[in-house]
């Protein structure tokens, strides 16, 4: 059995792969619908611990790392947000138990001291200019500056963590296969997790996950995702962060592309929502493949993913004149994101819906 992640760019289609593979009697999300798993790339979760204790430590950011961490895990737990999070009311102490658990792996020191990213401002204090005129009479103490209050955030503590990389990787592996199980609950099937790893994040896949981890990305068309995100989604009260004027559009969708790192990785594996669509067998044959299920395993054959309504999702930039324009300046622009449709179909807004 796999643990099968399914990810993309903000709206490029995981939906629609998630949709098709719980039509499979050997897949699950175990009742986690529309629910995305955060805590390794939320900003202070795992990821950003690795760049700050691997890539970029000190004295002082290896403090600020290790309790923002703590406090980002602790949100995470303590909130029943819904949709991601909510791990105290799902699991009770069981993610608590994971951190505490990776955290003593990690060999933190516990110093008394504080530093200025301790320091959260000053404040006049009339009682710190008495004491310092009694330190000046009795002491003939210099005073630098009269009635300085530092306003010093928590307890004057700080922790400090200097793990090595095995140190570091080994107990991350083990934190996010205690986290893959628990949400697995020892299903004998294969689990399906929501954005457990986002795009920019899949080269990070060889020091963190086993060999039993898949992770399938789904990109689209760039001309429809402009199209979506301006058009389409506002109409049903859903958004996606992404410019909304063509040119900015263009310039941040190459930024944010360029960024990406990639890696050749037997675990990874890369479609487009468009051949879910236009080549649904052969692209379902590939999927069966990447993951090892059976055909045979699938019941709900197009319940809940439907090639001939979703065809209805693709070619939104046709749907009106101003679209049309645009999406030609963006086929010139960005050339590497189209998709090259076998043929036209006619689509409007209201046949749209969001994946």
């Amino acid at each position: 059995m796999k643990k099968v992640a399914v990810t993309s760019y903000c709206g490029t289609g995981s939906s629609a792969v998630i949709d098709l593979l719980s039509e499979y009697s050997s897949c699950t999300t175990n009742g986690l619908i529309r629910y995305e798993h955060i805590p390794f790339y939320t900003p202070n979760g795992i990821f950003d611990l690795e760049d700050k204790l691997i890539n970029g430590v000190d004295i002082h950011r290896t403090d600020e790392a290790i309790k923002s961490f703590k406090k980002e895990m602790n949100k995470l737990s303590k909130n029943n947000f819904g949709w991601f999070g909510s791990y105290e009311k799902m699991y009770g102490k069981e993610f608590d138990t994971l951190v505490d658990n990776f955290l003593s792996e990690l060999n933190c020191f516990n110093i008394k001291g504080e530093w200025y990213g301790q320091y959260k401002g000053v404040r006049f204090s009339l009682i710190k200019v008495i004491l310092q005129l009694g330190a000046k009479i009795i002491q003939n103490r210099k005073i630098h500056k009269w009635g300085r209050q530092y306003i010093i955030s928590g307890n004057r503590k700080m922790v400090a963590s200097f793990p090595s990389e095995y140190e570091f990787y080994r107990a991350a592996k083990k934190f996010v296969k205690g986290y893959l199980d628990m949400i697995g609950q020892n299903l004998d099937k294969n689990i399906i997790y929501d954005h457990l790893v986002l795009p920019h994040n899949a080269y990070r896949i060889p020091n963190y996950f086993d060999d039993d981890f898949r992770l399938i990305i789904v990109d689209r068309d760039v001309r429809d995702m402009y199209a979506l995100s301006n058009y389409v989604w506002p109409k049903i009260h859903s958004s996606a962060p992404f410019p909304k004027e063509c040119n900015e559009f263009i310039e941040f969708w190459r930024r944010m592309k360029s960024c990406e790192k990639f890696i050749d990785d037997k675990r990874i594996f890369r479609l487009r929502f468009e051949d879910l669509v236009y080549n649904y067998e052969d692209t379902v044959r590939k999927i069966e493949e990447f993951i090892g299920l059976e055909a045979k395993d699938h019941v709900n054959k197009k319940k809940l993913f439907d090639p001939e309504k979703s065809i209805k999702n693709t070619q939104n930039f046709t749907i009106t004149d101003k679209l049309k324009k645009d999406a030609k300046l963006i086929e010139d622009k960005l050339p590497e994101f189209i998709y090259e449709f076998p043929y036209e179909i006619r689509t409007s807004i209201e046949e749209a819906f969001d994946d």
